[in-house]
């Protein structure tokens, strides 16, 4: 563990980016200096830096089909890191005593007790009475999304695609579908897949990615296959927000601290449903009013049709700072903005098909 990090005020701001080309490191506050690519010959699904230590960990994946989680304990300059079951190594997430938590395909989340070196199944999800109606996504079946919102001790949310958000509020011993509200595919499950009728109605949601509030840990926002979702009761129940939006498809949702009346702002990338691609143009979509009003961003932004990965957006930012929003694209062009989302800059290519972005 880094003994050189007295508080998390000595982490200077970092962005991190996994790609098939491995891991880069940007440093915004020195020009966007690019670092990478780290992990060379390993496909990263997703990384992240825990917030206690500076320890950064990536999720990554190698030629022979073999899974794993990689350690680094000195910013990235050595890795160590345990395989992992499964096919692909999907996300990481540091949790708020020591563990770690990876979401793998297929859709399993695992634990670490020992800084990665072993993993176990954190079978209350895994073994959930309503995994025999989860189904697969266009990227197979997956647990994508792992979140440990700050001032709700126990609580951790999963999102599998296709099944749904699930949330534990004991530490993962047990689990709770987290969907109401949000658009069930049980009848696509019953006819179009022919496995018989929908037993288990809480399932049967294509989550693409969800967002916590950054200060307000009960309220989400939900990026799925038809539209985008609020909850403000910790995924008991949702909203639907994206009567606004040009298309209701998309894959990112990110969320940071903003002055407007919600105190956080939103952003999503809408993109065509059959093409998963933006339609003409590069342009992200922003909210700070919960989701009652959006506003498109595109200024500094390319025509075109462009993917981007649900992974790869993050934003960050603080009380009285317009926050940074950062997004890559599966051509590899990485794009900022310091400004919230009203200007953005292309701030590094060539960086393999970007899987995920993290900032902080």
């Amino acid at each position: 563990m880094s003994a050189s990090i007295a508080s998390l005020s000595d982490l200077e701001p970092l962005v991190l980016v996994g790609s098939r080309a491995g891991l880069f490191l940007l440093e915004p506050d020195a020009g966007w200096a690019c670092r990478g690519p780290l992990l060379p010959g390993l496909d990263v699904s997703h990384a992240v830096r825990d917030r206690r230590d500076g320890t950064l960990w990536a999720a990554a994946n190698d030629a022979g089909g073999h899974a794993r989680v990689c350690r680094s304990d000195d910013g990235g300059a050595t890795w160590d890191g345990g395989a992992l079951p499964g096919e692909r190594a999907w996300h990481v997430r540091e949790g708020r005593n020591g563990e770690v938590y990876a979401g793998v395909k297929p859709a399993g989340l695992l634990r670490s007790d020992d800084r990665g070196c072993s993993w176990q199944p954190v079978l209350g999800l895994n073994d959930h009475p309503t995994r025999g109606e989860w189904w697969e996504g266009g990227a197979g079946l997956v647990l994508h999304t792992i979140l440990l919102p700050r001032g709700r001790n126990g609580r951790i949310y999963a999102g599998i695609s296709v099944a749904g958000l699930f949330r534990s509020d004991d530490g993962g011993a047990s689990w709770a579908t987290a969907n109401e509200g949000t658009t069930s595919m049980a009848e696509v499950y019953a006819s179009e897949f022919g496995l018989g009728r929908a037993r288990h109605h809480g399932v049967h949601r294509c989550v693409h990615k969800v967002a916590i509030h950054p200060t307000a840990p009960d309220t989400l926002f939900m990026q799925a296959h038809d539209g985008v979702y609020r909850s403000d009761d910790g995924g008991s129940s949702w909203v639907d927000i994206g009567g606004g939006l040009p298309s209701r498809f998309g894959f990112p949702i990110a969320t940071a601290a903003d002055a407007g009346p919600a105190g956080c702002a939103v952003w999503v990338v809408p993109q065509h449903e059959e093409t998963l691609r933006t339609a003409g143009r590069l342009a992200v979509w922003r909210s700070v009013d919960g989701g009652a009003t959006w506003r498109e961003s595109r200024a500094g932004l390319p025509a075109g049709e462009h993917n981007v990965l649900r992974d790869a957006m993050a934003a960050s930012g603080g009380a009285g700072v317009e926050p940074t929003v950062v997004f890559g694209t599966t051509a590899g062009t990485l794009y900022a903005s310091r400004d919230g989302g009203e200007r953005w800059d292309a701030v590094a290519s060539g960086l393999g098909r970007i899987q995920s972005v993290e900032a902080g």
